[in-house]
């Protein structure tokens, strides 16, 4: 006795996620600046941040995303380990499931740097 398979529509879903999969990886390889997502409980971003003032401040940003739901965009000032200034335009939302529930804190950040000192030339 032999029992046959038809794999046809299994192998269509395969590549079908294939294909999402590769996109997914092209957009953000393509993306200015970089991707970044973290849990949506306070104990998993204190962990990961820790406690000084300035993490201070993205953990309650962090608290408001998750709190009201909405897109938030900003802008940070950074002084490197060179004394350099840098300023990163961040935006940050949150990922919920269909309850409603926050799963994760997604946001991108990017190098604004030289954008903000030509206009402030203008």
């Amino acid at each position: 006795m032999e029992i046959l398979i038809d794999t046809t529509n299994i192998k269509h879903k395969q590549k079908y996620y294939e294909e999402r999969e590769t996109e997914l990886h092209t957009i953000i390889n393509t993306i200015p600046g970089f991707i970044f997502y973290k849990g949506n409980n306070k104990s998993d971003i204190e962990s990961m941040i820790g406690k000084n003032d300035f993490e201070d401040s993205i953990l309650s940003e962090d608290e408001e995303i998750i709190k009201n739901k909405k897109i938030k965009v900003y802008e940070r000032r950074i002084t490197d380990s060179q004394r350099n200034l840098k300023i990163e335009e961040i935006t940050k939302t949150s990922i919920t499931n269909e309850d409603g529930q926050v799963l994760v804190i997604l946001g991108l950040a990017s190098d604004i740097t030289e954008k903000v000192k030509l206009k402030e030339n203008l």
